[in-house]
């Protein structure tokens, strides 16, 4: 479907998307990935509260084939907040976007609202300091505006499409 639909294990297997032996095999990854990103996300003050992984085949083997932990696949909630008020912990994550849709009247269906300068900003600096945070390396900030982004995006058309 256009949309991630919920899945069982069992009907993974049993609809023959993978073997069981491969699906053991996703199943003991993702748990370990997992383990390592709640891990490394207690130590920054963080909760990985879930995220997703994609993984293929390259040359007969399984192979984790796009990113890892990131915002913008991951659920990361401030453990200091969720401590304090569980029902509502600050979340460094796609929610605040989800929600900011939503104030404007976007629920996934019509025309997507453009994004202001305000959401552009707020989401930059969410990523950066879980970034910041997990890695210990400060995110450079950059001109956010939506010239700005739309002069480096023609850029780069430019330059990968041969039209210099």
């Amino acid at each position: 479907g256009a949309h991630d639909e919920p899945i069982s294990g069992d009907a993974i297997v049993n609809n023959g998307f993978v073997s069981s032996e491969l699906w053991q095999q996703i199943q003991t990854a993702a748990l370990a990935l997992f383990a390592k990103g709640q891990s490394l996300a207690d130590a920054a003050g963080l909760i990985l509260v879930d995220t997703k992984y994609e993984f293929g085949i390259i040359d007969g083997q399984l192979a984790l084939i796009d990113e890892v932990h990131t915002p913008d696949s991951s659920r990361y909630w401030n453990k200091i907040s969720y401590q304090a008020n569980p029902t509502t912990p600050h979340s460094y994550d796609k929610e605040q976007l989800r929600l900011w849709l939503a104030s404007k009247g976007y629920r996934g269906e019509g025309e997507i609202p453009v994004l202001d300068v305000e959401i552009i900003n707020t989401l930059q600096k969410s990523y950066a300091f879980v970034v910041d945070s997990l890695t210990k390396h400060t995110v450079k900030h950059v001109d956010n505006s939506v010239s700005a982004i739309h002069t480096q995006v023609q850029a780069l058309n430019k330059q990968y499409s041969g039209n210099q």
